[in-house]
């Protein structure tokens, strides 16, 4: 038998429905904290705060965050004033997900699963103070989690390879868990004003070919299959071919006597 590994292109799909979804946000300005659902704000003429479900986006969900506190002026004899001001969003949900194989190439093996990289992301950034400016996003779907703070963006569907990979059976339905987090904060003094802002979504799926560590579109995934052929090596051949001969030679003997 050879083996020898091939490029099969499979049609796959994937249904998401949610069972369960809650969203808190919060945001504080000077010392005052206004709470919500979707959305949390609060402002004054020297901070600002909002937290929430960001709409109008292509994203399946995603939640931002964003604080910012101006500095206030010093008045001589009196204590050094400061002034902050937070916010912070979370995203808590359940999926119910089933991978679908809508068809596979002629001549290529079934599989029974498939490989997924849910595409969450974070970006957390901050403005630095001379007291303390934070951001941080976090979030997490089945195996794949994510974290930043004060700065940077993490992407798992653009180079993670299998590290947050999920492996869901063909039309079996598998709960899986969503959980986002994004929050940020800043405190002044009276030369500098401190801010912060970040941002966690859940973007949909991709398929990931382990062989490549490359991810496609849920709709159409090039995997690399190894494929077991019934095709006999050089020398099994040729032992036939020495076994044919000498049965002709022996039954040649035998009609000679």
């Amino acid at each position: 038998m050879q083996r020898r590994t091939v490029l099969a292109v499979l049609a796959v799909a994937l249904s998401t429905a949610v069972q369960a979804a809650i969203i808190t946000s919060s945001a504080t300005c000077g010392g005052i904290t206004t709470n919500a659902t979707v959305s949390a704000e609060c402002k004054g003429s020297d901070y600002d705060a909002k937290a929430g479900l960001e709409t109008g986006v292509s994203s399946i969900y995603s939640i931002t965050a964003f604080a910012n506190a101006d500095p206030r002026t010093y008045i001589p004899g009196m204590p050094v004033p400061s002034n902050n001001a937070s916010a912070r969003a979370t995203l808590d949900a359940d999926f119910s997900v089933t991978a679908i194989l809508n068809s596979v190439a002629p001549g290529f093996p079934t599989p029974t699963s498939i490989l997924f990289v849910p595409c969450i992301a974070g970006n957390a950034a901050s403005t630095p103070g001379d007291l303390i400016s934070t951001s941080s996003a976090t979030a997490s779907f089945g195996a794949a989690t994510l974290n930043v703070a004060n700065g940077g963006t993490v992407d798992p569907c653009r180079g993670i390879g299998s590290a947050g990979a999920i492996r869901l059976s063909f039309n079996t339905p598998t709960t899986l868990h969503l959980l986002l987090t994004a929050s940020a904060g800043g405190q002044s003094d009276p030369s500098h004003g401190a801010g912060g802002s970040s941002f966690a979504k859940f973007d949909g799926w991709k398929v990931l070919n382990p062989a490549t560590q490359d991810t496609f579109q849920a709709s159409q995934a090039s995997i690399s299959v190894t494929v077991t052929e019934a095709t006999p090596e050089p020398a099994s051949g040729a032992l036939l071919a020495l076994g044919a001969s000498v049965l002709v030679l022996w039954r040649r003997a035998r009609v000679r006597r």
